[in-house]
């Protein structure tokens, strides 16, 4: 295992640092946004996609972030996405604000953990998500404010069908993507980059995060682009490649195809 911001730190406190409990609900916001279908099997040849996509160099990603001692990956998963939408479809790169999420969504528990689709929810319910310098982070529930000018707006979230690399994949080659998956083994926390293929759970999500792209090495070997939320510090600059190409694991590694959702704008989206 590599060095990385959690070398100094015992396994316990690595595990107390970075526990975020998901709640992602099954059928919340179903009015929100239509699930999206792109009726394509579980198989890569019937993609006609690009081969590999990486939001990052599009200059469609916000700099990763820290959530420090607090289980809020929720609230930075679902501003990220927002983030990603807005730069996509307005050419406007905003760090936008977790903490407003953390104050105002009573759905979820700030700190103590959260689901990135309600906080989706949220935002499209109470008028946009305010800016980062506007209601910056502090790493604990604050008290909410919503009478903020400059806030980014949603029109809804969709789901990903689970269960499908291909629908992950069609997903993302439109846009970054919020998911969760198993962190619960030390080897994830402790990441110093390259591929990681486990120890984890596929049915045991523990930590949110954003697919930002995916590619492949040289010889084959698939691999998803992730957003963390544990500073630049952590895995590849703040990143994490995970395996892709799972043909044995309907979950994906780690869980990572079991609740995929993105962002909208419905005038843009239905286009």
């Amino acid at each position: 295992m590599g060095v990385n911001i959690f070398a100094d730190m015992t396994d316990d406190e690595v595990t107390e640092l970075t526990t975020c409990n998901i709640e992602e609900p099954s059928d919340q916001g179903a009015a929100a946004a239509p699930l999206y279908k792109s009726g394509l099997a579980n198989d890569d040849i019937k993609l006609d996609l690009p081969v590999a996509i990486d939001w990052r160099q599009e200059g469609k990603v916000t700099r990763v972030k820290r959530q420090f001692t607090c289980g809020s990956c929720w609230a930075f998963a679902a501003a990220a996405a927002v983030e990603s939408l807005n730069a996509i479809w307005y050419d406007e790169l905003d760090d936008l604000s977790p903490q407003q999420l953390m104050d105002c969504d009573t759905s979820s528990k700030a700190c103590n953990g959260g689901s990135f689709i309600r906080a989706f929810e949220w935002i499209r319910k109470n008028g946009g998500l305010a800016r980062y310098d506007q209601y910056p982070y502090l790493a604990r529930k604050g008290n909410c404010s919503t009478s903020l000018v400059g806030t980014v707006t949603i029109d809804g979230y969709t789901r990903v069908p689970p269960m499908s690399e291909a629908e992950l994949r069609t997903a993302v080659a439109d846009g970054p993507v919020a998911v969760s998956v198993d962190s619960s083994d030390i080897s994830f926390k402790r990441y110093p980059g390259g591929i990681y293929k486990g120890p984890c759970s596929g049915r045991n999500l523990t930590h949110s995060l954003l697919v930002v792209g995916y590619n492949s090495t040289s010889s084959g070997d698939g691999f998803w682009i992730l957003k963390n939320s544990w500073g630049e510090h952590w895995g590849e600059n703040g990143y994490m490649l995970l395996k892709r190409k799972v043909n044995d694991e309907s979950f994906g590694t780690c869980g990572i195809l079991q609740t995929p959702a993105f962002t909208v704008n419905f005038h843009d989206y239905n286009e």
